[in-house]
Parts: structure tokens; C-alpha cells; sequence
């Protein structure tokens, strides 16, 4: 059976993800747990918890991510089948193109269904140090907003919306950034623009109003080929996993940096 989630469910996930090491920030949980709660699917077998998969519609694509199968149940198919759940219920939201983040290991899985690498995402931390952290001012929101929409040629005011209210935009030139300043990670993301000098000054002022003791994540598009910039002030490679994408092309990955989320969003 495949159902919408319980608290239960909820606890059974957290204790997976975190023994797969994967990072959910909490302003994530708190969207799936609310406003998003529609696309969270779980499947169950003779009562027992067999898998999670979260899904979210923005206005004219979706993501796939949050995907997880208890290791001792894999290989039963039950992935594929909440994959399969969370496409047809984009579908039915009307999607014209649906992304997500691939490992090695699913890649060929999510190729079997019609997905397509266009780029690769690459997990990028600045670990805790001893640094000071300067109060700057910070820009207005609206140009965030604006630069999103044209990126994705599309509103996602929503998701945007929530990931403000914790966080601080930042801008040098044409370069401009969100800072999510969460309990327990810091986010750079989304983060749009072309101009390499431009993104040098915004990452040295995004560093600097970050909290120095908690973790600065960023999840790379490789083509932006900010890999040096990264290593020079300070970040560490953690690994990497394919963009993949399904149906039509309306994103200008070109001016594309960073993602909002860590892989499972957009």
C-alpha cells in the first residue's frame, strides 16, 4: 500500500537518512510536514515501513528526492514502485519537466525511465572554523525572486518564500546568492549568475556573514567551474551525484551556480 506519510514514518526516515549520511535541513521536514505534505508518498507492506519518497511541484517542473529503502528490503522493487508513485502524481500536477539527483548506482535506473544527465552536482563544505562573522547588509529579496524566475523561467515564489524567512540574499555585480542560516547547517543556495569575478567577491561576502561554527554547504553545478574559488577559501570536495532531467528544457543552466535545496528541491 501506498499512502500519504505518518509521524511514525517520519522517525523511521530520519533514522535512515542519517545512517546514509545524508544532510535534510530542517526547513525541509517543516515543508513536507506542512505545506508540502501532498507530495510525500510511503509505501507499506503487511504494516511494515518499506520505503519514502518525497516529490514537490513548483509551477511548470518538479523534483524527485528524499528516495529510501530500508537496506534490508532492497532489491524487492519497492523503490521503483515509489518512484513510479511520485511521477504519476506529477503527472497529474501537470509537469512539463521533472528533475532529480542521481548516485552511480541509480543512475541507469532513472535512464530506464526516460531521465537524461545534463550536468553534475557536486556537494562542496566549508567546515567550522575560528573566523569572525561581520553583520552585512543584505539585498532585497526582490532580486533573488527576479533572478530565479528567468533562471527557471517560471514563479517559485513558494519555495523561495519559505527559505527567506531564515535567510539573507547577497549580491556582487551580477552574482546573487541566498544564505539559509538554519539550526543546523548553513546553505548557499540558489545562486545565480556568470560573471567569475563577480562570484569571488559574493562567495567572500557570504563567508563572512556566515556563523563560524556551523558547517557553509553548497551543491556546485560542475559547470559553473567554481571549484578553484571554492578550494581557496577554504571548502572541501564531499562528492558528487548527476543532475538528471526529464521532459523540456526551460532552465538557463548557464547562469545557474548552486541549488536552493540540497539536491531535493530544485
Amino acid at each position: 500500500m501506498i499512502r500519504p506519510p505518518r509521524k511514525s514514518d517520519w522517525q523511521q526516515f530520519t533514522t535512515l537518512a542519517t545512517a546514509e549520511g545524508w544532510r535534510v535541513p530542517q526547513i525541509e521536514w517543516k515543508l513536507f510536514e506542512d505545506v508540502w505534505a501532498q507530495y510525500v508518498r510511503v509505501l507499506v507492506v503487511d504494516d511494515e515501513f518499506c520505503g519514502l519518497v518525497t516529490f514537490v511541484h513548483h509551477e511548470k517542473s518538479s523534483w524527485i528526492g528524499n528516495l529510501i529503502v530500508p537496506e534490508p528490503l532492497r532489491g524487492r522493487g519497492y523503490g521503483g514502485c515509489l518512484f513510479a508513485a511520485a511521477l504519476q502524481e506529477l503527472n497529474r500536477c501537470g509537469s512539463d519537466s521533472t528533475w532529480l539527483t542521481a548516485s552511480k548506482l541509480g543512475q541507469p535506473i532513472y535512464e530506464k525511465a526516460g531521465f537524461v544527465a545534463v550536468d553534475r552536482i557536486e556537494r562542496w563544505v566549508l567546515p567550522p572554523a575560528k573566523r569572525d562573522s561581520r553583520e552585512l547588509k543584505d539585498a532585497q529579496h526582490e532580486g533573488l525572486l527576479r533572478a530565479d524566475r528567468d533562471v527557471w523561467s517560471e514563479d517559485r515564489r513558494s519555495l523561495l518564500s519559505s527559505l527567506l524567512e531564515n535567510g539573507k540574499v547577497y549580491h556582487h555585480g551580477e552574482s546573487v546568492a541566498l544564505l539559509q542560516s538554519g539550526a543546523d547547517i548553513q546553505i548557499i543556495g540558489p545562486w545565480y549568475g556568470r560573471d567569475q569575478a563577480d562570484h569571488r567577491q559574493l562567495l567572500r561576502h557570504v563567508i563572512a556573514a556566515a556563523t563560524p561554527a556551523n558547517e557553509l554547504v553548497i551543491d556546485l553545478l560542475a559547470s559553473s567551474s567554481l571549484q578553484k574559488i571554492l578550494i581557496k577559501n577554504g571548502f572541501v570536495y564531499k562528492g558528487s551525484n548527476q543532475l538528471m532531467l526529464k521532459g523540456e528544457v526551460h532552465v538557463d543552466i548557464s547562469r545557474m551556480v548552486s541549488l536552493a535545496s540540497l539536491g531535493s528541491v530544485g
